[in-house]
C-alpha cells in the first residue's frame, strides 16, 4: 500500500466524533455499540464516499479561478493548518517570510526556495511575498501546477478513477471507502511534480489529531519529510481535575510525523521521556515572527507586561482557564496597581495583551471587567496581534495567566517573568517544569513586580 493504514484508525475516530457531536446520544449509543460494528462501516462508507463526489464537483467548478503556478522545478515548502492569528493581516508576510527563511531559523532545509501556505480560510489562490504563496487547499495547488484545462481535467479524472479501483478490488472494501477523499488526494498529489520538488511538509499543533492526507503516504513513495512546529508548549494538562479528565495527550505515543520541533530542552527532554521513537529538535520559541535580540529595543522604564487568556465557554470546568480564575487574575491587578503607583517615579505602566482575537466564545463578564480596568486608566490595551518580540523586550517585568507559551518566550529573551494563578482547581505536578515562578496570590504578585522595577 502506498499509505500508513493508521489513516483509517485516524479518519474513523473522527468521524465517531462527528457523529457523537451530530446525533442524540440514544442514536449515537445504538449506532457504535462495539457488538453491532458493521452500521458503523457502513456509515463511514457512505460518509467516504459522498464526500469524494463533492470534492470531486468543488475541484471541477473551481478550475477556472484556480490560478497558474508559477514555481515549476522550484523546490518547495509546504504548510498545513495554520490559524488567523498566524497569517496576514495578523502577522505582516514580510515577518512570516523572515520566520522561514531567516538562515538562523533552522526551519527550511537548504535549497527551498519557496513556502506554500495551504489557507483553507480564502476561496483564492495568491502571492503574499517574493518566496510566500497561498492556496486554499492541496488540490488546488496540484491542479495549479497542470498546464492547461485540458490537462487539470483529465488529473482529476485519472486520480478519481484510480481511488475508485483501488478500493473496489480490496477486502477491507468499507473502511476504505470511508478514507476515499484521503485516497483522491494522494493519488493527484504524486502523479504531479510536486511529489519530487516538494523538500518539507509541516504541519502545526492544530493539526495534532486530523493529520493532512499525505502526511500518512509511506516513505518509499513520497520525497519530502513531514515536520511539526509546536507554535506553543502548553497543550499540557495544568489541573488534578484536567488530567484526570484527558491524561496525557495521547498524541505523544502515536505520532504522524518524521520531526517535532519545539521551543525547549525542556519540553524535548519530556517528549522523548514518554515516547523514546520521537524525533525531536530544539529550535526555540515559533510564533511565525522573526526571533530578534531584545538588545535591539529600546527598554520603556517601568513598563509592567500582562499577558493573560480570555476564558471560554469551550474551555473545561477542571482546567486553569475559567472565568473565576480570569476575573481572580484581573482583580490582582487592580489590587497591586495603586501600590505599585504610589511607591515608583515614574509610575509604572501597566499594559495588557489578550493572547488571540476576540470570539464569540470568550467570556462576556471577563472582557467586560478587563474593559473598566482600561477605562479607568489601570491598564492599556495592546492589540492582540502586536509582536510579542518587541514587547516583551520592551518591558520591565512580565505577569503571565499560568501555562500561556509567551511567559517562555520572555524567559528566551532575559525579561523577569512570573504566572500567576488563582483559580478554583487545585494544580498538579507540572509534567514540564521550566522554571518559572508560579504567584498565587496579590502579596506574591506585588513582591515579584517590585523587586524588577526602579525609582530615578
Amino acid at each position: 500500500m502506498i499509505f500508513d493504514e493508521r489513516i483509517i484508525i485516524d479518519r474513523r475516530s473522527q468521524f465517531q466524533n462527528w457523529c457523537e457531536s451530530k446525533f442524540p446520544s440514544f442514536v449515537y449509543s445504538k449506532l457504535f455499540d462495539n457488538s453491532r460494528n458493521w452500521p458503523v462501516s457502513l456509515c463511514f462508507a457512505i460518509f467516504g464516499f459522498t464526500k469524494l463526489i463533492a470534492d470531486l464537483i468543488q475541484n471541477i467548478s473551481a478550475l477556472s479561478r484556480v490560478g497558474s503556478y508559477p514555481l515549476s522545478n522550484q523546490k518547495i515548502a509546504i504548510i498545513f493548518d495554520l490559524t488567523r492569528q498566524h497569517l496576514p493581516p495578523a502577522i505582516p508576510a514580510s515577518d512570516l517570510e523572515e520566520f522561514f527563511f531567516n538562515a538562523n531559523s533552522d526551519l527550511l532545509k537548504s535549497g527551498t526556495n519557496s513556502l506554500i501556505i495551504l489557507n483553507n480560510l480564502s476561496e483564492k489562490s495568491f502571492q503574499l511575498s517574493d518566496r510566500l504563496f497561498s492556496y486554499s487547499s492541496l488540490n488546488q495547488l496540484v491542479l495549479a501546477a497542470r498546464n492547461g484545462y485540458p490537462s487539470k481535467c483529465w488529473s482529476l479524472i485519472s486520480a478519481f478513477y484510480q481511488t475508485l479501483t483501488s478500493v473496489r478490488m480490496s477486502r477491507n472494501f468499507l473502511d476504505l471507502s470511508g478514507i476515499l477523499p484521503d485516497l483522491f488526494e494522494m493519488n493527484l498529489f504524486l502523479a504531479s511534480n510536486l511529489n519530487v520538488n516538494t523538500s518539507t511538509a509541516f504541519v502545526t499543533t492544530s493539526s495534532i489529531y486530523s493529520f493532512p492526507s499525505v502526511f500518512y503516504l509511506n516513505k518509499r513513495v513520497r520525497f519530502f519529510e513531514t515536520e511539526m512546529l509546536h507554535y506553543s508548549e502548553n497543550t499540557l494538562p495544568l489541573t488534578n481535575k484536567e488530567f484526570e479528565e484527558k491524561g496525557t495527550p495521547q498524541w505523544i505515543f502515536n505520532s504522524r510525523v518524521d520531526t517535532h520541533k519545539v521551543w525547549t530542552n525542556e519540553y524535548a527532554k519530556f517528549l522523548t521521556s514518554a515516547n523514546p521513537l520521537l524525533s525531536v529538535k530544539v529550535v526555540g520559541s515559533m510564533i511565525f515572527r522573526p526571533r530578534k535580540n531584545s538588545e535591539i529595543y529600546k527598554k520603556r522604564i517601568n513598563q509592567i507586561l500582562i499577558l493573560d487568556v480570555n476564558p471560554s465557554t469551550h474551555e473545561s470546568k477542571n482546567g486553569p482557564y475559567t472565568e473565576l480564575a480570569g476575573k481572580r487574575f484581573l482583580d490582582c491587578v487592580e489590587n497591586v496597581h495603586p501600590f505599585l503607583a504610589n511607591s515608583y517615579s515614574p509610575k509604572p505602566i501597566f499594559r495588557i495583551k489578550s493572547k488571540r482575537r476576540r470570539i464569540s466564545a470568550h467570556s462576556d463578564k471577563y472582557l467586560e471587567h478587563k474593559m473598566e480596568l482600561i477605562q479607568r486608566g489601570i491598564v492599556e490595551e495592546v492589540p492582540w496581534q502586536s509582536n510579542l518580540y518587541s514587547l516583551i523586550s520592551e518591558s520591565a517585568v512580565v505577569l503571565c495567566s499560568i501555562g500561556t507559551a509567551p511567559s517562555l518566550i520572555a524567559r528566551e529573551l532575559g525579561i523577569p517573568v512570573a504566572m500567576f494563578y488563582s483559580g478554583e482547581n487545585e494544580l498538579m505536578n507540572p509534567l514540564v517544569d521550566y522554571g518559572i515562578p508560579l504567584l498565587q496570590d496579590d502579596a506574591a504578585v506585588y513582591s515579584f513586580l517590585s523587586s524588577h522595577l526602579e525609582n530615578l
